[in-house]
Parts: C-alpha cells; sequence; structure tokens
C-alpha cells in the first residue's frame, strides 16, 4: 500500500487470524501515551541473543530436492541417441582390433593422463 502509495482500510475480513486483532478488531492500532520502557542496552542485548541463536540454525533448502526419479518414470523423455556404424575395418574381423590411427579419431588428452 505504501509502494503504490494507496490507503489501507481500517476493517478487517474474517480470516483465521481475526482473533489476533481483538478487542477492536480493526487493523491499525490506537495510538497509546504509553511510555517506551525498553532501554537501547536491553535491545542491543536481546538482538545479539537473538543473531546468536539464529547462527546456530542449520540452514536448509528453501526447495524441494528434485531427483528427477518421479518425472522420468511419469514422462519418460525421447533420448536422441547416435549409433555407431561400423567401419568397414570393424565390420569385416570383429575380433581384430582396431586403432585410433587406422580410424582417423583422436584420444581425449584426458584419457592418457596418469
Amino acid at each position: 500500500a505504501v509502494m503504490l502509495g494507496e490507503d489501507v482500510k481500517d476493517e478487517l475480513p474474517f480470516n483465521d487470524y481475526f482473533e489476533y486483532f481483538g478487542p477492536d478488531y480493526r487493523l491499525h492500532l490506537p495510538v497509546s501515551n504509553m511510555e517506551n520502557l525498553n532501554s537501547p542496552e536491553y535491545l542491543e542485548r536481546t538482538k545479539v541473543q537473538l543473531l546468536e541463536i539464529l547462527g546456530e540454525i542449520e540452514p536448509v533448502p528453501g526447495q524441494q530436492i528434485q531427483t528427477g526419479q518421479v518425472d522420468s518414470q511419469l514422462n519418460p523423455r525421447p533420448m536422441a541417441m547416435e549409433v555407431d556404424e561400423p567401419t568397414a575395418e570393424e565390420a569385416t574381423d570383429p575380433d581384430k582390433r582396431v586403432t585410433t590411427e587406422q580410424t582417423g579419431q583422436k584420444e581425449h588428452p584426458a584419457e592418457l593422463a596418469p
């Protein structure tokens, strides 16, 4: 309402939290002449205690972890698979090893790493 520059109605519609706004059941609280008895030291000490407690809480993911298992079982996605066709040398004798020099393929540098 502040960002839009509009006034907020004081009447509250009935909801689950309606009783928290009693006895007037209005959004805006009445102005009070009550003195603020919270000292700055008390407020600072309370803030430090709260930050220490919050610092000890283990963070959790804000979103449910998706493994993909359920989705892949319900709606299997088609996969474009490349099928290697055997070369003429491989087709002639399947028991004979074909080297990369014969096929012209280059080896990946990571395959040669110790």
